[in-house]
């Protein structure tokens, strides 16, 4: 099951998201690779859980009330992480500037995590304790499984020549674990 589920996302992310694998035929067509995997996590969430059909329902309800909120947020970080980054590569860009653009960063990352609390407490409002326990468990293995997949990945871009400088790319957030894989 693990191979199966490591196959599926390096394919994922090796195709940038075109890849179709059996049995998602749900998955809308023009959906980001973010997108499926989110849609990849539930999946196992559900399965994990061995949820029946009306809590599953109850729980996609609750992630697809905050999801747009959550991408919002994102776009406006990176486009504040976009500014930062050129702030910083202009001689002339003033203390005032960056702070005021480190603030709004602060602020979104602030608004995200508080949208991850508003979530948990939706759906402890769905699940038995035990069930949001395993929740808990499942979040934290697949986000290692991820990460891991993600490292193995790029290291071997890197090993075959496609690794890229990080000169003049845009900054990231590595102070967010949570932005690049979610939810």
């Amino acid at each position: 099951m693990k191979w199966l589920l490591i196959a599926i996302l390096t394919s994922l992310i090796s195709s940038g998201g075109s890849t179709s694998w059996a049995g998602a035929d749900n998955i809308p067509e023009k959906e980001t690779p973010r997108q499926r995997l989110e849609t990849l996590a539930m999946w196992k969430m559900m399965e994990s859980l061995n949820l029946d059909k009306a809590t599953a329902d109850k729980i996609f309800e609750v992630r697809h009330k905050f999801l747009g909120k959550r991408k919002e947020l994102r776009k406006s970080l990176d486009e504040d992480f976009n500014r930062l980054n050129a702030a910083l590569r202009d001689e002339g860009a003033k203390d005032k500037e960056l702070s005021t653009i480190l603030d709004g960063i602060r602020l979104k990352r602030r608004q995200i995590i508080s949208l991850h609390d508003e979530q948990y407490d939706d759906v402890s409002k769905i699940l038995t304790v035990r069930q949001r326990a395993e929740l808990v468990l499942f979040l934290k293995e697949f986000q290692k499984q991820i990460r891991g997949l993600l490292r193995t990945n790029r290291s071997s871009s890197q090993d075959e020549g496609l690794g890229h400088s990080r000169k003049n790319k845009p900054a990231r957030d590595v102070f967010n674990s949570q932005s690049g894989s979610e939810e």
